[in-house]
């Protein structure tokens, strides 16, 4: 299924196993939704960012700083072209980059 909807759906399942530890279950989920929301929304969508913004969040809880790092960077590039600097969510992806990059070495 290649609806936006059905991402939506594959973010909220990867995040209840994310937040009860199913770290292993929830990142081809997470996964399969971004692919989705790239090839229903393309890469410049708020909702695209989102998904990037998902997964990054499950390699940080994974300690995976690098791989959640560069995710975090493409959401917020996406974020500030589409919504602007003074949107909350773009402050809050710069805000999740900042604390991503205080893990790194």
């Amino acid at each position: 299924m290649e609806h936006p909807g059905y991402a939506t759906d594959l973010n909220n399942l990867a995040g209840l196993l994310q937040e009860t530890g199913r770290y292993g279950e929830a990142e081809p989920l997470y996964r399969q939704a971004r692919q989705i929301d790239e090839k229903a929304l393309g890469v410049e969508h708020p909702d695209y960012a989102h998904s990037l913004n998902n997964l990054a969040f499950l390699y940080y809880h994974m300690q995976r700083f690098a791989e959640a790092e560069g995710l975090m960077q493409q959401a917020l590039a996406i974020c500030e072209a589409a919504l602007g600097e003074a949107h909350p969510y773009t402050q809050s992806s710069k805000q999740s980059l900042a604390d991503i990059r205080a893990k790194l070495p």
